[in-house]
């Protein structure tokens, strides 16, 4: 005797249900509002034309040096913008979706926008204050002077180009060109030190050691003068030359008239 199996027929198989407006709305919950703020605040940070000029302006407010130059330090760092893709990620994982029956403290809320409230201040902030002082002209050049082979070079590290117009070595008078010479932003010029060899030779002979004071004269893009000051430590040794620079700062000074 067959025995009757008690399953109820197979039914039509499931239908992909269609988009809806409401699977939509489930993801931008309140709850999950402050998680999504954090990831477009990171991705508005990874807009090409967005990216240059935030980078631009944290670039002046580092060059200032100071509390600013280091939060600007911090806000530049590809950490900061990762850092708030994570932050915005784990609080829809952990925050903004709690489980079925469960009801999160709405302090937690309150705790993610001001959280992303600080983050936001800051990029304001210290991208405003490099935008207002560079708009003053207060952002000095950033410059640094190097030795190599037969020659000192003087390296553009900032983002803007910089016009070099002479220089003056102490216990020698200053040298002024009637034409700048231009350096882009990554590139360099360069000293020759054959004339300077002679001279330190005809000083300290072929043994010996001195420091020597050199001044370079720099403008910016907006016609300011700046001097940038560096200390160069001669060593000779057996009639071989050997330079070492230290870096004194950028100051702005009306070179032209002094």
């Amino acid at each position: 005797m067959k025995r009757r199996s008690n399953r109820p027929p197979p039914g039509p198989p499931a239908v992909a249900q269609p988009w809806s407006p409401r699977r939509f709305s489930a993801l931008i919950t309140r709850p999950k509002l402050p998680a999504w703020a954090f990831i477009l605040l990171a991705i508005i940070q990874w807009v090409p034309d967005w990216k240059s000029r935030i980078e631009f302006w944290l670039d002046a407010a580092r060059s200032m040096g100071g509390f600013m130059g280091v939060l600007a330090t911090a806000i530049a760092s590809p950490y900061f913008s990762a850092g708030l893709s994570v932050f915005g990620v784990a609080w829809l994982i952990f925050i903004g979706e709690p489980p079925r029956g469960v009801q999160r403290d709405p302090r937690w809320r309150f705790v993610g926008w001001s959280v992303f409230a600080v983050c936001l201040t800051a990029i304001i902030v210290t991208a405003g204050y490099g935008a207002i002082e560079y708009k003053r002209g207060q952002i000095a050049p950033a410059v640094v002077l190097l030795p190599a082979p037969d020659r000192i070079q003087l390296n553009n590290l900032g983002t803007s180009d910089i016009m070099l117009w002479g220089d003056r070595i102490e216990s020698y008078p200053k040298a002024i060109e009637k034409e700048a010479r231009h350096i882009p932003p990554g590139y360099n010029y360069y000293f020759l030190t054959n004339i300077f060899d002679q001279m330190i030779h005809r000083e300290i002979g072929d043994n010996g050691q001195v420091f020597k004071d050199f001044d370079v004269y720099l403008t910016d893009q907006q016609g300011n003068q700046w001097v940038a000051r560096f200390r160069l430590f001669v060593v000779v040794n057996n009639g071989v030359m050997t330079i070492h620079t230290q870096q004194m700062g950028v100051t702005r000074e009306d070179w032209r008239s002094s």
